[in-house]
């Protein structure tokens, strides 16, 4: 999807139907990534990134998005 006219911005989804609708349901803002993977490489050096810049924050909350994202990839992995 795209965000404010800025490019290219990605989420993982759960889909879903209710009701006899399609539903979807964000599980994981991805950013700029356009697969987990591609997040859960980028999202360490980032989050001690911002650490050391002082956006505590910021690198707490990609942190939680990082563990979030680590959890669904092993939960899907263990189906799979």
């Amino acid at each position: 999807m795209k965000s404010r006219g800025r490019g290219p911005y990605f989420q993982l989804v759960r889909s879903y139907r209710e009701d006899g609708k399609v539903r979807q349901e964000v599980l994981v803002h991805l950013g700029t990534h356009e697969r987990p993977e591609d997040a859960l490489a980028a999202w360490p050096p980032e989050a001690e990134h911002l650490r050391k810049i002082g956006r505590e924050g910021q690198a707490a909350k990609l942190e939680a998005n990082l563990n979030k994202l680590r959890t669904l990839t092993e939960t899907e992995q263990e189906k799979g």
